[in-house]
């Protein structure tokens, strides 16, 4: 269509110019040798002019200077080359060579430009493809691991579960017979610890059977459906009834819309999210109640210890009353007998702390 001549890609690389793809020969072997070598990337005009502009570059006929090659391409008649790039990525410069002159009219302007945005498009085709091919592999590549993950996670799950089971297990029941050989023994305080370890053994076996159902959830295909929130919420609320009827429990739900998923996948999210959060509030509880009884404890500690504080100062202060009004050089008569005198004053004393310690047992401050 265009005569006789060839085709040529040339690509930039460390200041040279390489002939990529050839097609048809120029008939001059010399001409051929310098061009794969490759041309020097300042002194090719007919390609550094359409590469930097960025448009294509036509020669009716072809200005031997132009490359500086005038030896090698004196069987060169007309040129046209044309820039290709990608997006806004230049790539190369095809060269159509022609033997004879040739007048460049607007139709083989537009037929050669035509061409190249074809190539072009193609070419950006094939990079997109290769680019989602890519992903691709790295999403299978990724889906294995996260695959074998899944498996080595619900080994481990199970692995886990069960190690820990055991001893929860063993606590729990070594617990019970606790609490019915000391039942009637044991004061409200002891009970009440009691029941906090038992709750929160109860509490370790609920997340224990939560992981293990996480563990198979993630195992189940999924079914999407359409799925109402709301009632799904609602039946939660009813499986939990029976667990929740000791405690002072205030549900707060606000509306929740229908969603596109696995039915059965989202119930176990929502159960789990209920669960967890209920969790978090029986823990608070139980820190709170242990707290109570730290605190009450503490306190009777310290009125027991005020109360013998009290007695021991009034023990003391009878002692020093005693003490000033007899005077200590036993001066009254009373005390004439010398040691006697002061066995007969010691002993009064004691008689009298001793009193005192009577009554403050039968007050029950002691």
């Amino acid at each position: 269509m265009l005569g006789d001549g060839a085709a040529l890609y040339y690509e930039p690389k460390d200041d040279r110019w390489h002939n990529r793809v050839q097609h048809g020969s120029l008939h001059a072997p010399e001409l051929q040798a310098a061009i794969d070598a490759g041309l020097s990337y300042a002194d090719t005009n007919n390609l550094l002019i359409p590469w930097t502009s960025g448009q294509p570059y036509f020669q009716e006929m072809y200005d031997q200077n132009t490359d500086q090659l005038p030896s090698l391409v004196g069987n060169i008649g007309a040129t046209a080359a044309l820039p290709l790039r990608v997006g806004d990525i230049p790539l190369g410069v095809m060269v159509f060579a022609l033997f004879q002159g040739r007048t460049w009219s607007n139709e083989d302007r537009m037929l050669l430009e035509a061409a190249m945005q074809s190539l072009e498009l193609a070419l950006d085709r094939a990079q997109q493809t290769r680019i989602v091919m890519g992903q691709r592999d790295a999403l299978n590549a990724r889906t294995q691991e996260l695959a074998a993950s899944n498996q080595e996670l619900q080994a481990f799950s199970y692995s886990v579960s069960h190690d820990l089971r055991t001893p929860v297990r063993h606590m729990l029941g070594f617990l019970r017979l606790a609490q019915r050989s000391l039942d009637g023994r044991l004061d409200e305080r002891s009970a009440r610890y009691l029941d906090v370890v038992e709750q929160a053994g109860e509490q370790m076996n609920t997340l224990i059977d939560a992981m293990l159902d996480l563990a198979r959830a993630v195992q189940e295909p999924l079914r999407p459906t359409t799925v109402e929130l709301n009632t799904v919420m609602a039946q939660i609320q009813e499986t939990l009834v029976p667990d929740l009827l000791s405690r002072n429990v205030q549900w707060e739900v606000a509306p929740l819309p229908s969603v596109r998923g696995d039915r059965d996948a989202l119930r176990q999210v929502l159960s789990q999210l209920t669960e967890n959060a209920d969790a978090v509030e029986n823990a608070r509880e139980l820190v709170i109640g242990s707290f109570d009884l730290y605190m009450a404890g503490t306190a009777r500690r310290t009125n027991e210890a005020v109360q013998i504080l009290t007695i021991v100062t009034v023990s003391l202060g009878i002692i020093g009353a005693v003490a000033g009004v007899m005077g200590t050089n036993f001066s009254v008569g009373f005390f004439k007998a010398g040691a006697t005198g002061f066995i007969v004053m010691l002993v009064g004393m004691l008689l009298l702390i001793a009193v005192v310690l009577l009554f403050a047992r039968r007050r029950c401050w002691i």
